[in-house]
């Protein structure tokens, strides 16, 4: 009966299922909720400012069928998307438009290996097809690397939703925008493809902007292995769920998995693809997708190019009857002469790492501040947007009585307490909690209770010499409570935090595939509850947080049944500065949610006493949450701490 949650990691080469969906419905529920997810793993809920992209077209080649220009703009202010745009000679449009990402090609955009792929030779054959095409850098390569490196991750920018795999998302969302504001673009006809690390960045694209209308993400879609680079690792982003059920996203638009014998797309025929191929029949729509499987290894050679090209010959050019198309030799342009930045000076409001992420970061609060409500018609708003970003940073729930999985130890008496000890658990999560139930003795009268969390463990409840509860649970047993005191995740009788860091060992990217520790505290605070709940002789539930754990009971208020009463020790936590977050607090994506603040929101109208925050701890926007949800009265804050009286007292009602 030990939790077994520290010592199993999810990673990167974990063997994934993709769940089969009975009906559309059933799938669409779901594709709501991962589109979201992608979304907000991505720093992108809420969507960024999208500020003016001064674009800047120069330098023209012309050659056979085909033009070649250096063009950039600008994603962010001062943070520039370089890269050429080809286009066809002669006609003039309007033309569909694709964007091709590349890959880890050791020259980027500018990578030709024959025999294994050429990203010039498949924007020159688009081009010669009738497309504009913009191929363009990842963060950190050729002339983006001149600002920004690719390696760039960090837990302070993570609670902000800031990744790489978030800005270069972000860029291709920008690249639409931009090739959709060209005179000779059709807007309604936009593709995307790419391999490898491109082929990352084509199906999370695809998955999150209803604009690419055809995708076709090379060697990438697996149920093996996720993708090993930083960026194709958003935190949050494959918590219970993987690069199928993302990619199937695209349904019913036109998609073409193209895979190789040689990787970790060897089993695509078998696996990956008729997975993805299930979602697009529940649109009767599984003529749109299609499996072109190359013996070679990993890759975007010439057969996968042309097997590209087919397929968007027919569903970007509209050519119904489209043939196989052997592509036609191509020559490569210098790299330097089709550099961006070559015998160009970057703008002076180009910013680095550091002057990036505070401009993110610095957005993220006005927005924060912005959507916060103040007002009953702000509800609406704020729960479609940090209210939703605040759902998948903390990805917790509260379990239905169904879910649960409880064994009881054993009970004693002492004086007039019956006490029992629980192991709380979920079925198929392989979580269990231990907990100890405090009640009255020989009642079959309804009476309160409370959840109870301490951040060393239920042992500190206890007078260490005579084992008898003292401090809070004293009080709260004298005033007649039940109480229930739980080791939360990695706490008193759980595993360690060894267990956790043994299991981690050699296995990247953890945030990216696994819940941090305090949504995992968070998540045990929901299950004592829903046990709580479904016993007979309880009545009004309660949650109180002493010291560190009182913020962890204020991020699960929002999930709490209705009419909890909550109570957080803040342990003088100030603002979004705070270590506190980078420490016991840590989530990705907290602080772009809103952290404190949209928990207190989320959870108008539960009664909510907060005590002990720090000076410089912003109260204003809680108590605009709680009069805009008509709760004022419901919300106490006090900033010195609050004697154990003082808790049981309010916890009360009084």
């Amino acid at each position: 009966m030990v939790d077994e949650r520290p010592s199993h990691v999810r990673h990167l080469n974990e063997r994934m299922t993709m769940p089969a969906y009975a009906t559309r419905a059933a799938w669409e529920k779901r594709a709501r909720w991962l589109r979201e997810h992608v979304q907000v793993s991505c720093g992108l809920l809420p969507m960024p400012e999208k500020t003016p992209l001064k674009a800047q077209i120069f330098g023209r080649i012309e050659r056979d069928g085909y033009t070649i220009d250096k063009a950039y703009f600008e994603s962010r202010p001062g943070f520039y998307v370089c890269g050429n745009l080809y286009r066809p000679r002669g006609p003039k449009g309007p033309f569909p438009a694709v964007a091709c990402p590349h890959g880890h090609w050791s020259e980027g955009r500018f990578g030709h290996e024959p025999g294994r792929g050429s990203v010039p030779g498949r924007c020159i054959t688009l081009a010669r097809m009738g497309c504009v095409v913009f191929s363009y850098d990842m963060v950190g390569y050729n002339d983006s690397g001149k600002q920004i490196s690719h390696r760039w991750s960090s837990k302070p920018e993570e609670l902000w939703g800031i990744s790489v795999m978030g800005l270069q998302s972000w860029n291709t969302i920008r690249t639409i925008d931009f090739l959709q504001g060209l005179p000779d673009v059709d807007p309604e006809r936009i593709a995307v493809t790419g391999a490898s690390g491109g082929g990352t960045q084509t199906f999370m694209v695809m998955g999150i902007e209803p604009r690419v209308k055809v995708a076709a993400p090379v060697n990438m879609i697996s149920c093996s292995m996720q993708g090993g680079c930083v960026c194709e690792n958003a935190p949050l982003l494959r918590i219970e769920t993987n690069n199928m059920e993302i990619a199937a996203l695209m349904a019913p638009r036109p998609l073409l998995m193209v895979s190789a014998s040689g990787d970790w797309t060897k089993q695509t025929p078998k696996v990956e693809y008729p997975a993805v191929r299930g979602v697009f029949a529940l649109y009767n729509a599984a003529d749109r997708v299609a499996n072109v499987h190359v013996d070679a290894g990993h890759n975007y050679n010439k057969a996968s190019r042309e097997a590209m090209y087919r397929f968007f010959r027919r569903h970007l050019l509209g050519i119904k009857d489209a043939k196989p198309y052997a592509e036609p030799p191509f020559t490569i342009e210098k790299k330097e002469d089709l550099l961006v930045w070559q015998g160009r000076s970057m703008p002076k409001d180009a910013k680095g790492r550091r002057s990036l992420g505070a401009y993110i970061i610095d957005e993220c609060r006005r927005q924060r501040d912005e959507l916060l409500p103040k007002a009953a018609a702000d509800r609406d708003r704020f729960q479609k947007t940090l209210g939703a970003a605040f759902r998948h940073a903390v990805l917790a729930e509260l379990p239905r009585a169904s879910d649960l999985k409880v064994a009881e130890l054993g009970s004693e008496t002492q004086a007039d307490l019956q006490i029992t000890r629980l192991r709380l658990g979920r079925m198929g999560r392989g979580d269990r909690v231990p907990a100890v139930l405090y009640g009255p003795k020989n009642t079959l009268a309804k009476v309160s209770a409370c959840v109870l969390v301490h951040p060393r463990g239920k042992a500190a409840l206890l007078d260490k010499d005579t084992g008898l509860p003292t401090d809070i649970l004293a009080e709260l047993l004298a005033g007649g409570q039940a109480v229930l005191a739980i080791d939360a995740y990695l706490l008193g009788e759980s595993p360690s935090q060894s267990v956790l860091k043994a299991s981690m060992k050699g296995k990247n990217y953890f945030s990216a595939y696994n819940r941090t520790a305090v949504v995992e505290r968070v998540q045990d605070i929901l299950t004592a509850l829903a046990w709580l709940k479904r016993q007979r002789r309880i009545g009004a539930l309660s949650v109180v947080g002493i010291g560190n754990a009182g913020a962890w009971c204020l991020l699960a208020a929002p999930f709490a049944p209705e009419g909890t009463r909550v109570v957080a020790d803040l342990a003088q936590i100030g603002d979004d500065t705070d270590p506190r977050w980078r420490d016991d607090l840590f989530t990705p994506c907290i602080l772009k949610a809103g952290g404190l603040a949209t928990a207190a929101a989320l959870a108008a109208p539960r009664p909510l006493f907060l005590h002990n925050a720090a000076g410089r701890f912003d109260t204003k926007p809680l108590r605009a949450a709680y009069r805009a949800a008509d709760a004022a009265k419901a919300l106490r804050i006090e900033k010195p701490p609050c004697g154990a009286k003082a808790v049981a007292r309010w916890v009360r009602g009084g």
